[in-house]
């Protein structure tokens, strides 16, 4: 009996001896890893990567119209209203401020405020400080150039 039970733990020792020799041997074997950003260990799919650069070149485009005066042709009569942070620059015509509930209209070339009623001079840089009603009263003809959002009434 006791011989069966020396050879019982020793085949239990040997069991667990190779298990864990065999996990050794499979740790050191293993291929090693690829390297980052390679095409074995990419960090992204191909397509969530083209998803994105289509998203980013459309808010590219979108800003970049943003970006850019626009020129306007508008007749006597109408209003050009403003809205927050929106430029004007006046460079044919004849125009007014129209003052809004908190104020008038920023001439950053003059560095002055331009309360309603008084006339727009020509190639000064207007900025509206708020989306409050602010603008232009056109009376005659202008050409003008805008930078940001505006209606025209």
């Amino acid at each position: 009996m006791k011989k069966l039970k020396k050879s019982y733990a020793a085949i239990m020792a040997a069991i667990v001896l190779s298990f864990f020799l065999g996990q050794i041997v499979q740790a050191v074997t293993e291929t090693p890893a690829a390297e980052p950003g390679s095409d074995g260990d990419p960090l992204v799919t191909q397509g969530y990567v083209d998803k994105k650069d289509n998203g980013l070149k459309s808010s590219i485009d979108k800003l970049n119209k943003q970006s850019k005066f626009i020129v306007l042709e508008v007749g006597a009569g109408k209003q050009l209203i403003t809205g927050a942070g929106t430029e004007i620059v006046l460079r044919a015509g004849k125009a007014a401020a129209i003052r809004g509930s908190y104020g008038g209209l920023s001439d950053v070339t003059a560095g002055k405020d331009i309360s309603s009623g008084v006339a727009i001079p020509y190639n000064h840089l207007l900025i509206s400080s708020r989306d409050d009603g602010r603008g232009i009263k056109i009376t005659a003809k202008v050409w003008v150039l805008v930078r940001g959002s505006y209606k025209i009434k």
